[in-house]
């Protein structure tokens, strides 16, 4: 099995006992209406960008400056 994994979440508690590591996959095809998690849907890859962690050292431009020009500047 392959896939492409966007976000890991440790200690997790939520659904369901005990404490475990969640893994979250992208390309969900079943579009939920309460989905908690809507950029796992695409299966392309694509960039995350933390706007609270942004330093504007340019990085995100230089690696796709069609859409993070617009949004980091």
């Amino acid at each position: 099995m392959t896939g492409t994994i966007f976000d890991l979440q440790r200690f997790s508690l939520h659904d369901g006992p005990g404490v475990r590591t969640t893994v979250f996959f992208k390309g969900c095809s079943l579009r939920c209406v309460w989905c908690h998690n809507p950029e796992s849907q695409k299966k392309e890859k694509e960039m995350m960008v933390f706007r609270h962690k942004c330093v504007s050292c340019g990085r995100c431009e230089a690696l796709c400056k069609k859409t993070f020009s617009k949004e980091c500047t």
